[in-house]
């Protein structure tokens, strides 16, 4: 996905935005949207050229025939915030815009050449493409955290309560800490993001304590996916963002999709609890309407379950979700069920070689690990429990069809 792309999420689908704004809530999403937007084209007659923002070849004084200055739609204003502040995708990936609610508040009347991790440094790097022109790189980050701390801070006399959607552009590309946090880390640039990172949260934190909301506030602070951490990253730092697991983001392993997930709750969720529970970033959906009381209408929220209980630390006997399904960036799938995760194809399935292969499995269609005893992924059973390799690929195969 460029971010020149259609929306991903249809017109009438119930959002976690929509839902709790029917709930009382006022919404706000502030940050990196990266779910497709409707921008106007200027001629209507030929195509948005999405290319150039993922193939990095817009040149200066290229059109992307997109009419800026014409309502954006599709975005968090069509599907259930009252306020949005947002850059349109990763900071990497021209145009190079805030657009509050509908309208881009600047026009991107000038050009970035953009920056080459070969000459920049690692991570440091973004396409070229149309900017605005008092669009700071090296400060979205700490301009979008002052966006939500001002919207937090107009909230604190309202009746209703608020939910804010503060999806950070960092730590992914470019990485650019700022003077305070440089060389903070030992673990280069990316670890003096993660600095950066970490300020922003605990900004957005002292905010609540400021107002004394904190008391009556779910935080949930999470990622999408793993880190873009590669054997060379390894080799020369000893930090492991993703832990012990194996391989990086958009990887079909472990160390694509098992990322942390915490959140804090005074009153409801005990300090320092865990839960065995396996969850998907889809169940908050289910979770809040748990909380609130609110019923999901029929067909919202299908693959959401309701977390509360995992929330309160009081996992339940039977796990709350049956299974749960992973994609990969290039299309493998895997299935999670209890202890056992199933993938159909070998290899990574994304940035890790190889790709779609894994020499140590010879004749065999895929890996079965059990996760229990094996969390790092290192010893195929695929050829050992040939029923559970059935059982799990009915299940999937079954998911794909939409049974």
């Amino acid at each position: 996905s460029s971010d020149l792309d259609p929306p991903l999420i249809e017109s009438d689908r119930m959002t976690v935005a929509s839902f709790l704004k029917g709930s009382g809530y006022h919404t706000a999403c502030i940050g990196k949207w990266h779910l497709g937007l409707g921008w106007q084209q200027k001629n209507p007659d030929e195509p948005i050229q999405t290319k150039y923002a993922w193939d990095n070849v817009f040149k200066e004084g290229d059109d992307s025939n997109v009419d800026f200055s014409k309502e954006v739609r599709g975005g968090p204003a069509d599907l259930g915030f009252d306020f949005s502040y947002i850059v349109p995708a990763s900071l990497d990936m021209s145009p190079y815009v805030y657009i509050q609610n509908k309208n881009v508040t600047e026009l991107p009347t000038a050009f970035t050449p953009g920056k080459d991790q070969k000459i920049d440094g690692r991570g440091v790097f973004w396409r070229s493409g149309e900017v605005s022109p008092s669009l700071d790189f090296d400060n979205v980050l700490p301009h979008l955290t002052e966006k939500a701390i001002k919207y937090i801070d107009g909230r604190k006399n309202a009746k209703e309560p608020f939910f804010l959607y503060f999806p950070l552009t960092a730590p992914h590309t470019p990485w650019l800490p700022t003077q305070e946090v440089r060389g903070s880390s030992q673990a280069g640039t990316y670890g003096d993001f993660v600095a950066l990172v970490d300020r922003s949260v605990g900004a957005v934190l002292r905010t609540l304590d400021e107002l004394n909301l904190t008391d009556k506030t779910l935080i949930i602070v999470t990622s999408d996916n793993g880190a873009h951490w590669t054997p060379e990253d390894k080799t020369k730092y000893a930090h492991r963002p993703n832990f012990m697991f194996r391989g990086q983001k958009a990887d079909i392993y472990e160390g694509g999709h098992r990322v942390p997930y915490v959140a804090r709750w005074p009153g409801h969720i005990p300090a320092g609890s865990k839960s065995k529970e396996t969850m998907c970033s889809t169940d908050l959906l289910a979770t809040l309407s748990g909380i609130t009381g609110q019923p999901l209408p029929e067909g919202a929220g299908e693959d959401s379950y309701n977390m509360l209980a995992a929330f309160q630390g009081s996992d339940l006997e039977n796990p709350i979700r049956k299974y749960t399904i992973h994609h990969s960036l290039h299309g493998h799938f895997s299935i999670r069920r209890d202890k056992w995760k199933l993938t159909p194809h070998l290899g990574s399935g994304g940035f890790s070689e190889p790709t779609n292969d894994d020499p140590q499995a010879v004749g065999l269609n895929g890996t079965l690990y059990d996760l229990e005893s094996d969390p790092k992924e290192t010893t195929n059973l695929y050829a050992e429990y040939p029923d559970i390799v059935k059982d799990l690929t009915d299940v999937l195969d079954q998911s794909k069809q939409g049974k």
